[in-house]
This record gives structure tokens, C-alpha cells and sequence, in this order.
């Protein structure tokens, strides 16, 4: 399936998509401020080819505001390290600033709106990398240079929460409902670290990769396979209607599949220090919850005796390891 992934892909794409990694390494491992703002500028232009895959007027404008709004927080991320660098005496006021900054690179609440509306005028390879590869270097700045003992962040972590799973209710794209997860999973990923967790919230960010790049890989292999069926996920074979329906589950967080086992550990880690914040997150995640199973209801009602149609193929089998055999080796560690 990652061979279909990269074949689908056009040369520049390639390009581009190593130009990103590039550049990510370098905004990561700088020394100051100046070199990680650099980093994430070509970041940021090295994602341009997956936005202007098509001419529309709509991916064109989606394309304005993916830089804009990139370009706007890069300037205020900047300009924080120079106060910081600069003035010791409000150290707090310039980290919210810093925060800010990179929430606004990472899709989450106060600036979430720009997400939802940019990756749905991406294909399927160019919403997987904004989901997730994008969203690597400013994690690593925020989780390096944010202190955990703010509570503001906290408040619009649970904005970011609550917004991806109300607002999710309401959506019946497919790539509207991943973008509104994928700002609801950014606020589980950074509530351990404002515990002192940090090393969770990374085991947190690496399984939400695991589980929805193969959603976007299942997608564009089959898109490209398929052109004029870009937009209908009903009529996609029957085996990859199964995978696909496992992985929204496990990125669901339902037990026993993967995705339950993180979600459980976060809860159990803010409710040792903040309880109260541990029962909103569980309320919120009963509302993110009821879109994944609309989602995967309508995907297994499609076709009767779905079940007695499937095969066993690799892709099957992909699904299966990645969905089911991490829960039992998390449960042992």
C-alpha cells in the first residue's frame, strides 16, 4: 500500500515531500529562534505543490490562506523568541504568545478555522501530510519551549477538544470529519505535557499517526486507482471498506482496538493531577465518538453480508496488525 501511496504521487510531489522533511529537521534541531523560523518557512512553501494539484478557484484560495495564516504565525513566533530572548521579567506572557503561534500552525482552537476548509481542497496525500507530517516540527517547539504549567493552555486545549467534536457532529464529508478529529487528537496529545508528561504526549502523536495516515493511504490509492470516484467512499471494494471501517474505530478510541489504550492513558494521567478536566475530556470524547460511528455505520451498512464477502489480502491483514496487535503489547509494557 506505501509503494500505490508513492506511486500516486506526481514527481514534484516527491520533491516537495523530502524538501518538507528537510526542512523539518533543520526547525527542530536549531539553536535559536532565526533557523527555526527559517525551517518552518520552506516547511511551509515545500507544501505548496499539494495544494496547487488543481486550478480551481477554490484550491487557489485555499492555497492563499494556508500561507497567510502560516506566514501570520510564523511572524508572531518570531517575535515572541526575540521578547524572550530579550526580557526575562514576563517570561509567561511571551510563552502565550509562543503558544499562539504554533496552535495557530497546528490547526488547534483559537485559530482552528482555517484547517477544516484547507484540507478539504487538498487531495488525499496532501490532507495526510497536513494531519500529520505538518504538525511535527511546531509539536516539538511547543512541547520544548511551552512551560506545563499554564492553565490558559489548558482551557483552549479543552476548546480544541470540545470544537473537533461538536462541530464534527454537524459534518458528512469525509475530509471534514478527519480535519475535525485531527484538531480534537491535537488537544489529547498536549494535555499530558500541561502534567509534566511529555513523553506521553509523544506516544500519544506517534499512534495518531499510525492510525490515520493508513485512512489517507487507503484513500489516495484507491482515488488514483479510480479518478471520477474521488469523493464516494461507499463504492470502494469490500475489503478496503473493512480496513477502513477498523481504522476509523481504532482512531475512534473504542476498546480493544489501538486507539483506546492512549486515550486511556491520558485520562488516567490528568486525572491524577486535574480531575475535573479528566470527566470534560471523557464527555468530549463521547461526542467525537458519535461521529466515527456514523462514519462507520454508514461504511458497513453499504453492501449486505459485507462480512461473508471479505478475503484475506495484504491489505486486510495491514489493517488488522496496525488496528488490534498494539493493544496487547501496550497492555504488557
Amino acid at each position: 500500500m506505501i509503494i500505490s501511496f508513492i506511486r500516486s504521487l506526481t514527481p514534484t510531489m516527491r520533491l516537495s515531500a523530502v524538501i518538507m522533511v528537510i526542512s523539518t529537521i533543520m526547525a527542530v534541531s536549531s539553536t535559536n529562534w532565526f533557523c527555526t523560523w527559517i525551517g518552518l518557512e520552506i516547511n511551509m512553501l515545500s507544501f505548496i505543490p499539494f495544494l496547487t494539484k488543481s486550478t480551481k478557484q477554490k484550491n487557489m484560495e485555499a492555497m492563499c490562506k494556508y500561507l497567510v495564516i502560516q506566514a501570520f504565525a510564523s511572524s508572531i513566533m518570531l517575535f515572541s523568541g526575540f521578547l524572550m530572548y530579550n526580557n526575562y521579567e514576563s517570561v509567561n506572557v511571551y510563552c502565550m504568545i509562543l503558544s499562539f503561534a504554533l496552535m495557530t500552525k497546528m490547526g488547534m482552537f483559537p485559530s482552528y478555522y482555517w484547517f477544516p476548509s484547507v484540507l478539504q481542497c487538498c487531495d488525499w496525500a496532501g490532507a495526510m501530510i497536513l494531519s500529520t507530517w505538518q504538525k511535527v516540527a511546531p509539536a516539538m517547539i511547543m512541547v520544548n519551549n511551552v512551560k506545563s504549567d499554564q492553565i490558559e493552555l489548558i482551557v483552549f486545549l479543552l476548546f480544541s477538544i470540545m470544537i473537533g467534536g461538536a462541530v464534527g457532529l454537524n459534518q458528512t464529508d469525509a475530509k471534514t470529519i478527519l480535519a475535525y478529529s485531527s484538531i480534537s487528537h491535537m488537544g489529547w496529545f498536549l494535555l499530558p505535557h500541561m502534567c509534566g508528561m511529555s513523553y506521553q504526549s509523544w506516544y500519544y502523536f506517534m499512534m495518531y499517526v499510525m492510525m490515520v495516515a493508513p485512512i489517507f493511504m487507503l484513500l489516495q490509492v484507491y482515488t488514483y486507482n479510480n479518478p471520477n470516484m474521488s469523493s464516494n467512499i461507499l463504492t470502494m471494494p469490500t475489503n478496503m471498506k473493512f480496513s477502513l471501517l477498523l481504522l476509523i474505530l481504532s482512531l475512534a478510541g473504542l476498546p480493544p482496538l489501538s486507539g483506546f489504550v492512549p486515550k486511556l492513558m491520558v485520562i488516567y494521567t490528568v486525572s491524577s493531577t486535574l480531575p475535573e478536566v479528566a470527566v470534560l475530556i471523557v464527555i468530549f470524547s463521547c461526542m467525537s465518538l458519535l461521529f466515527y460511528l456514523n462514519l462507520g455505520i454508514n461504511i458497513l451498512m453499504t453492501k449486505k453480508d459485507m462480512v461473508y464477502c471479505l478475503t484475506m489480502d495484504k491489505i486486510i491483514f495491514t489493517t488488522m496488525v496496525t488496528s488490534l496487535m498494539f493493544t496487547p503489547l501496550l497492555y504488557i509494557i
